[in-house]
């Protein structure tokens, strides 16, 4: 809706001084939906999937995609996947 995208484009703007910050509107909003956010009641929670999508992968962990448009871990030394 357009408030959710207010919502996060005002999350990314807060933190637009962070060099790593590689968020894109629609991928921050669907994490937000995802948790389970509400938006905007929740807004100051935004800065959690902001974090999280911005942490970098776990050692021994690489990211594929299952063919439809679904990420997933997969860790070779293990053979564990997410």
């Amino acid at each position: 809706t357009e408030v959710t995208d207010m919502v996060v484009m005002r999350a990314i703007d807060e933190d637009a001084s962070d060099d790593d910050d590689n968020v894109e509107v629609e991928e921050l909003a669907g994490f937000a939906e995802h948790l389970g956010l509400s938006l905007p009641a929740e807004q100051d929670l935004m800065w959690i999937c902001k974090m999280a999508l911005n942490a970098p992968v776990p050692a021994g962990w690489t990211p594929h995609n299952d063919g439809e448009g679904n990420t997933y871990y997969y860790n070779a030394e293990t053979g564990a996947s997410s």
